[in-house]
C-alpha cells in the first residue's frame, strides 16, 4: 500500500511515523551521550540523514542526531536551560 501512495503521491503514514521514531531515538541517544559526559547544554544541535541500502523492494535509512556537548553556566537573571538538560544529581 504503501509503494502505491509513494508513486500517487502523499504522505505515507507509516514512513513518517518511522522517520519520527527514528529522530526521537537519535535525539534521546545525543542527549544521554552529553549526560555522561557531564554537559548540561547541547548547541549547534542538527539532524543529518543518510540511504543505507536501497535495493527493488527494500530501503533502509539511517538518521543521527549530532550537537556539541557543553557545560554553560547561567547569567544572572537569563533563564535556565530546560530540565532535560539538567545534570542529573543520582
Amino acid at each position: 500500500m504503501a509503494g502505491l501512495r509513494s508513486i500517487a503521491g502523499g504522505e505515507i503514514k507509516e514512513y513518517t511515523q518511522l522517520c519520527e521514531q527514528a529522530r526521537s531515538e537519535a535525539l534521546t541517544k545525543m542527549i544521554e551521550m552529553a549526560r555522561r559526559m557531564s554537559a548540561n547544554a547541547i548547541i549547534s544541535m542538527n539532524f543529518d540523514s543518510a540511504d543505507l541500502a536501497v535495493t527493488e523492494n527494500t530501503a533502509a535509512e539511517e538518521i543521527i542526531a549530532y550537537g556539541t556537548a557543553v557545560v554553560a553556566e547561567p547569567v544572572a537573571g537569563e533563564t535556565p536551560p530546560p530540565p532535560e538538560f539538567a545534570p542529573r544529581t543520582s
